[in-house]
């Protein structure tokens, strides 16, 4: 197990604050966050190319904090994977090898795993300067796998590799790691890659771990505004509680009145009726109602009516914002679901919230 306790440190005004997380065995650990918010930092504490101001890394619940990075046996693929331009794939791959001096007949049984693993005996006598940015990712992994690490450092591996390629490396990237039976600590900005590979998720916040989870836990309980902003909700609204009880709240909202369960067990203070609170709702949880439909009774307490003001296209999926009233709520929706309904702007519909996904901040 990888674990880092108590982390510290100042460089310039940015500052990483009393970090710590853990990852076990075979996990596949995110750090996600936006840029400048010292994941990297964390990376390079990890493989001990940056000593923090206080705290400890520890691994197997050896304190490794000050040992030299090659000591630690950790691999790691920088974002820009550093690869030996002077070398090709080959020789940049069996580059640990040969200088641990490994038997030819090891580190030809070693290579011969790896090549069939990722699939790129093609790309062995091939320069790396003439390799695509998929095909320089899969030697750098390589080369690191051939190290025999006991921990795998990832820093935003998918950034330089074109969307249509990336997905498809996501799952491959991972069940080869998976496979390869060590924990990933992987470093991304990008929230789909995150929830995609990830067991578990650490939401890092200038400087701080803001929240820690399964990718289920980030997406649909962020503990905070702050992260719900961050992971692109729109559906957040201020209002003031009308009154509460142990099943929930009645929330008034420019004229609205929403109703909400109880907030999570991370909120210190429960709000009471009077108290100011922040309404969020993900755009996958607010539904389109068909009248000639019976309305599930997770719904029937939010239901509004409205007229589409706009709609963008995705690849999978289409963005409705609907105005009932004062608000504007962001619906997200797949393309059937846009085209069965026959959605466009300006056409009145009713929406629901999904009321067990409605969350309070105080």
């Amino acid at each position: 197990m990888i674990e880092l306790r108590n982390i510290n440190y100042r460089a310039g005004d940015f500052a990483l604050n009393d970090i710590s997380f853990s990852a076990s065995r075979a996990e596949y650990f995110a750090l996600l966050g936006p840029t400048g918010s010292g994941k990297t930092l964390l990376l390079k504490i990890l493989a001990g190319l940056i000593p923090p101001s206080s705290g400890g890394v520890f691994f197997d619940s050896e304190d490794v904090t000050r040992l030299a990075p090659e000591d630690r046996a950790f691999g790691y693929v920088a974002q820009d994977y550093r690869l030996f331009s002077h070398l090709n794939a080959v020789e940049n791959i069996l580059f640990s090898p040969r200088v641990r001096r490994l038997p030819d007949d090891a580190k030809g049984i070693l290579l011969g795993d790896i090549v069939s693993k990722l699939d790129i005996a093609p790309l062995l006598k091939r320069r790396v300067t003439n390799l695509s940015g998929g095909e320089r990712q899969r030697v750098a992994l390589a080369r690191t796998l051939a190290s025999r690490p006991s921990l795998v450092l990832l820093d935003e591996p998918f950034s330089a590799i074109d969307e249509g390629l990336k997905k498809h490396l996501w799952f491959e990237i991972k069940g080869i790691l998976s496979a390869a039976g060590v924990p990933v600590i992987h470093v991304t900005h990008d929230i789909e890659e995150a929830v995609t590979l990830a067991d578990k998720i650490a939401v890092v916040i200038d400087g701080k771990i803001r929240q820690t989870g399964t990718p289920k836990d980030i997406l649909l309980r962020p503990s905070s505004e702050r992260i719900a902003r961050y992971l692109g909700i729109k559906n957040i609204f201020v209002g003031r509680v009308v009154s509460g009880d142990s099943r929930g709240y009645l929330i008034e909202i420019s004229g609205a009145v929403i109703s909400a369960p109880v907030p999570p067990e991370s909120l210190a203070v429960a709000p009471e009726a009077g108290d100011e609170v922040t309404v969020c709702a993900r755009p996958q949880s607010v539904k389109i109602i068909r009248p000639s439909e019976a309305v599930r009774d997770e719904l029937k307490e939010n239901m509004f009516d409205g007229v589409i003001v706009g709609a963008y296209f995705f690849s999978d999926s289409v963005s409705v914002f609907v105005k009932c009233g004062d608000l504007v709520w962001e619906a997200r929706l797949p393309h059937a679901v846009y085209h069965r309904n026959e959605l466009s702007v300006g056409k009145k519909i009713i929406i629901a919230l999904w009321r067990p996904d409605v969350m309070v901040y105080k």
